[in-house]
């Protein structure tokens, strides 16, 4: 399996726990894709440069998991028909592990 980082962009309407369910039907289909759910993080709402579908703001989310391969396409697709989902995007994730200590070296020096 391959390290992934997925951004949901989110219609900014939804209440705390809407978003809470949100996040936590994705975490389900992702474990339900034979992957692993690492770590969830709530990026707040952001105002966009350009509007999307006639709305100015949305709520990030970003997710960190392992999924196989062949299962990417199946992620990105239970969401495109999603009226409350703006955008999905997956990333391969390469952060090292130590990635935080490495820039605060960087950072010193």
């Amino acid at each position: 399996m391959k390290k992934y980082e997925a951004i949901f962009i989110t219609n900014n309407q939804k209440n705390e726990e809407g978003l809470a369910n949100f996040i936590k039907e994705t975490e389900t289909l992702i474990t339900s894709l034979d992957g692993i759910v690492h770590q969830t993080e709530d990026l707040g709402a952001r105002q966009f440069a350009h509007p999307i579908n006639k709305k100015t703001m949305g709520h990030y989310i970003s997710i960190a998991t392992s999924l196989p391969e062949n299962k990417v396409i199946e992620l990105k697709e239970k969401f495109r028909l999603d009226p409350n989902v703006f955008r999905v995007e997956v990333f391969s994730y390469d952060k090292p592990e130590n990635y935080e200590a490495q820039q605060t070296e960087q950072i010193r020096t």
